[in-house]
């Protein structure tokens, strides 16, 4: 049984609660938060043969399958052209080039749908647990990584891995052999929600909870440098106690004629996401830099 915490090995914890969960697989568990670098991680973990078999059919276990309402599939669109931005303006900054870029859990693949409408040309290499949508990310233009696939040294220019990491038993390890063929100077992008546990009725199907600081932690560990790393979206004081305000927002929005929504939103927000795309997102501020607390965490790291 693991004691000791997944990213830094420090035993000592801070606090520790009831995992809540609805499968049988994830019941009887606890949450711990790390006294050294404070990740919350559940404990006892499952085992690795076990959490592989949840995550082969992923969408079926842990959401009861893939949502594919308008609202939603508006709402992951918005958000892959927001990663993408973070990506892009950072890229910009430092004069990079991509041309292979390796996305490690990209679900039905909304951020390969906005990439290959800036960069035709962009390889993109995907690994995906769930073969499930294995066929539409074939259909979108994605190479998919087999178990015996063998790579040349140094193939990628960037890692990514959108709401990935908080599934993983063994974080450290994951990243180090997810960026194993990142070449030097090559660049890890990560989003994971921030401390999700405070906040969410239903733990499952997330293992790992992480902050500003345990994300620094686990990326040093990893043998990376960390870039950047900010907070988006909602404050956790916001999510707690004026959820409701936001759902009423969300239904105004919706009634709203779209060409008023279009003049009364920020002008920032218009250039990057069409309007469906700002109505159903608006209320969450995932565009949104924060300070202290947020909904998203995002970081960039660089393999030297």
């Amino acid at each position: 049984m693991q004691n000791h915490c997944p990213v830094c090995s420090d035993q000592k914890i801070s606090r520790s609660f009831l995992y809540k969960s609805k499968s049988e697989l994830l019941k009887s568990k606890s949450i711990n938060i790390c006294a050294n670098c404070s990740l919350g991680y559940m404990k006892p973990m499952p085992s690795e043969q076990d959490w592989n078999n949840y995550n082969t059919e992923y969408f079926l276990n842990a959401h009861g399958g893939i949502n594919r309402s308008k609202s939603t599939s508006f709402f992951k669109s918005a958000l892959a052209k927001l990663r993408f931005q973070y990506i892009s303006h950072y890229q910009a900054r430092n004069k990079l080039k991509f041309k292979r870029v390796f996305e490690v859990g990209p679900g039905e693949g909304q951020l390969i749908s906005v990439w290959k409408s800036y960069q035709a040309d962009i390889e993109y290499w995907v690994d995906e647990s769930d073969t499930s949508v294995h066929q539409e990310l074939l259909d979108m233009g994605a190479i998919i990584l087999q178990k015996n696939t063998k790579l040349k040294k140094h193939s990628f220019d960037l890692v990514i891995m959108s709401h990935v990491l908080e599934h993983t038993i063994d974080p450290v390890a994951f990243l180090k052999k997810a960026t194993s063929q990142l070449k030097p100077g090559g660049l890890l992008f990560v989003e994971v929600p921030a401390e999700d546990h405070q906040y969410k009725d239903i733990n499952e199907p997330h293992i790992l909870f992480f902050n500003k600081t345990s994300i620094a932690e686990c990326v040093k560990h990893s043998g990376l440098k960390l870039r950047q790393c900010s907070l988006h979206g909602n404050t956790l004081i916001s999510i707690k106690y004026f959820e409701i305000f936001r759902k009423v927002i969300s239904k105004l929005l919706e009634r709203l004629p779209k060409r008023l929504v279009m003049i009364l939103l920020p002008s920032s927000l218009k250039n990057v996401l069409g309007v469906n795309e700002i109505i159903v997102s608006f209320p969450l501020a995932p565009y949104k830099y924060q300070i202290s607390s947020g909904r998203w965490l995002r970081i960039i790291a660089e393999k030297e």
